[in-house]
């Protein structure tokens, strides 16, 4: 494996602060479990707070188009602010379908990732260390 300073570096940090990554990593774990056993609670909290990000985006959007932008392109700022609106509120009024649409888009964009992960092993098959890649794309797929 070829050293670099950004290796060392990292490797040293990592060192140092270890205790502090297992505690993170503990808490995830956790964290994680209790979600599985509520996971109704789970999928409704994160479509709500999917909701609230994006109407907050839409208000976002609404202010840089009459505040922040002149001309041609304030228009389309003004229509993404509705868009966003529109997203936020139909996730707060059908979270269920809101929840599948979102775990339709996920689904798709981990198939995408792990074909484009296993391709990428095979490009990279005379570097050490392609078969993590590879073992990574079969994994998302």
């Amino acid at each position: 494996m070829m050293k670099t300073v950004g290796n060392d570096l990292i490797r040293n940090q990592l060192h140092a602060d270890r205790k502090w990554y297992l505690l993170l990593g503990v808490l995830l774990v956790i964290f994680g479990l209790v979600l599985l056993a509520a996971l109704p609670f789970a999928t409704l909290s994160a479509v709500l707070l999917f909701g609230v990000l994006m109407m907050l985006g839409g208000i976002l959007h609404f202010v840089a188009a009459f505040m922040v932008f002149k001309g041609g392109t304030r228009w389309l700022w003004a229509l993404f602010g509705v868009l966003y609106l529109a997203a936020g509120y139909f996730a707060f009024t059908t979270p269920v379908i809101t929840a599948v649409v979102l775990t339709s888009f996920l689904a798709v964009a981990l198939i995408i990732a792990g074909m484009i992960r296993t391709v990428n092993a095979f490009i990279l098959r005379p570097i050490s260390g392609w078969g993590w890649v590879l073992f990574s794309g079969i994994l998302t797929l």
